[in-house]
């Protein structure tokens, strides 16, 4: 008999379920350098931007303060939302684990920071399988979200996630709650080394089975 039923799974997005193919996250920069804007002017708006989250609508704003013609701003999301569709996926993992989780009943959130409509883009061209998308400004309050979702769901609950500094926060805001915190290290993310303050389940993919155990449990079995 099953003693301890998984109450619901907080999973992270962005390097945890979800990566961008060669070009990286700014390849879509080529949108504008064919339209004739340096590189350069591209990569300091972008950095300048990032802090309060980036959105193609948000970039685009103040790229138009910093050059005199007009851009046809219609056709520029256009070609991002193509871009966007051709160079992010899911990890070939992703699927296979949340239809398990989803068959066995296990309430998903998806969690994902940074601005809003952008994060809610991406989720959706990935076709990510999910019950509700949870999105919030900075990476360290999916620790408070995933509180917030303890008191409506219950314990055991788990959060999965590529950074273990969140992980850490989580632990050290509910240290007498009975949560699983599991760090997913995929190969070549920046944020697959260094160390953790407190224990967490390391793995490489979301079917691993150590994630899988502590998920599934004897459902597994």
């Amino acid at each position: 008999m099953q003693k301890d039923i998984m109450r619901f799974i907080a999973l992270d997005f962005d390097g945890t379920c979800a990566h961008f193919d060669a070009g990286g996250s700014r390849g879509w920069f080529s949108i504008f350098v064919h339209r004739g804007i340096p590189k350069a002017h591209l990569e300091d708006i972008y950095r300048r931007i990032r802090e309060q989250g980036f959105s193609i609508k948000n970039f685009l704003d103040e790229l138009q303060t910093k050059i005199e013609r007009e851009l046809d701003r219609q056709e520029i999301c256009r070609e991002f939302e193509q871009w966007l569709g051709r160079s992010l996926s899911l990890y070939t993992d992703v699927i296979p684990a949340i239809q398990e989780w989803q068959k066995a009943g296990i309430p998903i959130f998806v969690l994902s920071a940074g601005e809003p409509e952008y994060q809610m883009q991406k989720i959706k061209t990935s076709g990510i399988p999910y019950d509700r998308a949870m999105l919030m400004p900075q990476p360290l309050g999916k620790a408070e979200v995933f509180k917030k979702l303890l008191g409506v769901y219950g314990e055991p609950a788990i959060i999965i996630d590529d950074r273990s500094d969140i992980l850490d926060e989580t632990r050290r805001m509910l240290q007498d709650r009975h949560v699983i915190t599991a760090w997913i290290q995929r190969p070549g993310s920046e944020y697959a080394h260094g160390e953790a303050k407190f224990f967490h389940i390391k793995a490489d993919s979301l079917n691993a089975p150590q994630v899988r155990k502590v998920i599934l449990g004897e459902r597994n079995g």
